[in-house]
């Protein structure tokens, strides 16, 4: 109802959205995501929000109003969306959102499932590239060390690993990295600039980097070989650089 559109690219545990912004400026009752959505693609393209499971969402808010980076109530909506075999299913979201003055360009919020067996199916988790999982978000800033405590605060994660790269939190079965621009520049071969602090990258796991390689190649998209793994720069991938990297 407020005019985002959107399409789900899912593996085991994880999903990638797209999302557009379809009518939505011209819809004068938006949510806190869609209006932070708007706010984002009005500047760039790429990874707007990180979404992180929730079994509690409304625990998140007043946890997230407790430590004083909320960004308003919890947001509850449900819409029919369509199972793996086409037949109507109600998908429905509990959803808690962060906001830091030091992330601008970055919104973060939990999400709860209320009915996962109509999300989640493990057919639509397959992919012709053979990518498996995401294996990590990447996010740049000048001082990595400047983001610990919202992130902290944010994930629910009170241990997190300091590299020569920049802070690493284990989400489940995936991380988050926080990079300066230099250790960025190492891991990918890309330069982007390290303010605004934003999400630039994600990196993906594939069995195959040579077949991945020959498939990019027929289909014209250009890539580069950094190291073990294959890059796509921002430019060719919508705003969002992905590294795909060996399983």
């Amino acid at each position: 109802p407020w005019g985002t559109r959107n399409h789900i690219i899912q593996f085991d545990g994880h999903f990638i959205e797209l999302i557009g912004a379809g009518d939505a400026a011209t819809t004068k009752a938006r949510p806190y995501f869609a209006d932070r959505l708007l706010a984002y693609l009005a500047q760039r393209q790429g990874m707007a929000m990180l979404a992180l499971t929730s079994v509690d969402a409304a625990a998140d808010a007043s946890a997230f109003a407790e430590a004083r980076i909320s960004a308003g109530p919890m947001f509850a909506f449900s819409r029919q969306g369509a199972g793996a075999d086409g037949t109507a299913r109600e998908v429905a979201f509990d959803l808690s959102f962060a906001t830091s003055p030091l992330l601008n360009a970055a919104s973060f919020f939990t999400c709860h499932h209320r009915h996962p067996e109509n999300f989640w199916a493990s057919d639509r988790q397959v992919h012709p590239n053979g990518a498996r999982a995401i294996s990590s978000v990447i996010m740049i800033g000048a001082d990595p060390a400047d983001h610990a405590e919202f992130l902290s605060n944010v994930t629910g994660q009170r241990e997190m690993l300091a590299t020569s790269f920049g802070l690493d939190l284990q989400l489940g079965t995936a991380h988050l990295e926080v990079m300066s621009q230099p250790a960025w520049h190492f891991a990918s071969g890309l330069t982007a600039r390290a303010e605004p602090a934003r999400i630039v990258g994600l990196r993906l796991v594939v069995p195959d980097l040579p077949a991945l390689a020959a498939r990019l190649t027929q289909q014209h998209i250009p890539f580069t070989r950094r190291d073990n793994r294959l890059v796509i720069a921002p430019e060719a991938a919508f705003g969002l650089a992905l590294l795909f990297e060996a399983a």
